[in-house]
């Protein structure tokens, strides 16, 4: 048995995380090889890997790799006698039949999530997706989606192909290194928050900037943004930031690699938030929870299911509801940090994750 995994429009987040994990554990799979078309040179740990061949391609124009799925990636994976092809994407242009969806992003599911782009060029890519995922649904052969809600959301209003199989199978969660500490009561001078997120339009980073500037004389208050950028919404934020004199208030940090060190800094945060409109599967939410930090998140779905009884829910689009979840969580810290610290600890064992995956592609090649 052989897989073909298509990830040429796969550059980073968890879409890239995931695919490593499922790399690593692929020993344990029914599948003699995998090949791996990729655009990233984020997968050349495994280039010595004698069960895996990765194959650079260099197509990230968008119309250049239309053209190479199109055409040359189903020659490939009749060349190589692939038995089923796994779009990690959530599609792809080839006409090879056998192929599953694994669905990374939600944002062109919804309009209201795609006109915040809107005049930019994001704006006409995600349209365009919108009208790739829709039809790519109607028929593919199986699809995989990384939680129950979006799942639901989805196939209630869309077309899915009536013999298409469909697998709810979670992103894994690493363990939290067992010697971190997550007691955080103590008297504050300075409160430290996090943001750890892709910055982008649609994470709503300008409304905590305005927040915290409007709280700026009550509480003395410290923000990190964790994580990469979009460069012109990065632009645009510290333009802001320099205009309103905040500089001392904001740092921007990229984002951490290695998990225990990402776990380790994280942890040195008094209360995290995230403010996105719009995730599929937000595994951060899950790892602060892990962590006991007292969480200021959207009300937009599944933010709200996943961290339902946890978290202190805001209106992401308004500063003043923002402004009064920072106010309530600082004057009830203690409450709340004890509160959640009585949480379940969520877990999401990896190798379970990669045999479900492995499994659920498995079940294709036998019914060819």
């Amino acid at each position: 048995m052989k897989l073909g995994i298509d990830a040429t429009s796969t550059f980073s987040g968890g879409a890239l995380v995931h695919l490593n994990q499922l790399l690593e554990n692929s020993s344990k799979s029914d599948f003699e090889k995998i090949f791996v078309w990729t655009n990233s040179s984020k997968l050349n740990n495994f280039l010595k890997c004698k069960n895996i061949s990765i194959i650079k391609v260099d197509k990230k124009n968008l119309l250049k790799r239309f053209f190479w799925q199109r055409y040359t990636l189903t020659k490939e994976l009749k060349k190589n006698q692939c038995d089923v092809l796994l779009c990690n994407s959530g599609y792809s242009f080839s006409k090879f039949n056998n192929r599953v969806l694994i669905i990374q992003n939600y944002i062109p599911f919804k309009f209201k999530f795609i006109f915040q782009f809107f005049p930019k060029l994001k704006f006409f890519k995600f349209l365009f997706l919108r009208f790739v995922l829709q039809n790519e649904m109607k028929f593919s052969k199986g699809i995989i989606f990384l939680n129950k809600y979006i799942k639901d959301d989805i196939k209630k209003r869309f077309v899915i192909n009536s013999k298409c199989k469909i697998k709810t199978i979670e992103h894994s969660l690493d363990t939290i290194p067992i010697n971190i500490k997550k007691n955080r009561i103590k008297n504050k001078s300075t409160w430290k928050i996090i943001y750890p997120s892709y910055i982008d339009i649609y994470k709503n980073h300008i409304n905590l900037i305005k927040a915290v500037n409007n709280l700026n004389n009550k509480f003395k208050l410290k923000v990190t943004f964790l994580g990469e950028v979009d460069l012109n919404y990065f632009y645009k934020l510290k333009k802001y930031i320099k205009k309103k004199r905040l500089t001392k208030l904001f740092q921007f940090k990229k984002y951490i690699n290695s998990r225990k060190d990402y776990y380790f800094f994280l942890n040195n945060f008094d209360i995290a938030i995230f403010l996105s409109n719009c995730e599929n599967y937000p595994k951060t939410l899950i790892e602060i929870m892990n962590l006991k930090i007292p969480l200021i998140c959207s009300n937009e779905t599944p933010m709200k299911q996943i961290t339902e009884h946890y978290s202190l829910l805001c209106d992401q689009k308004n500063v003043k509801s923002i402004e009064k979840k920072i106010i309530y969580c600082i004057r009830n810290y203690r409450k709340i940090h004890t509160y959640v610290s009585k949480k379940k600890t969520y877990k999401n064992d990896e190798s379970m994750m990669c045999k479900k995956t492995f499994n659920f592609l498995s079940s294709f090649v036998w019914e060819k």
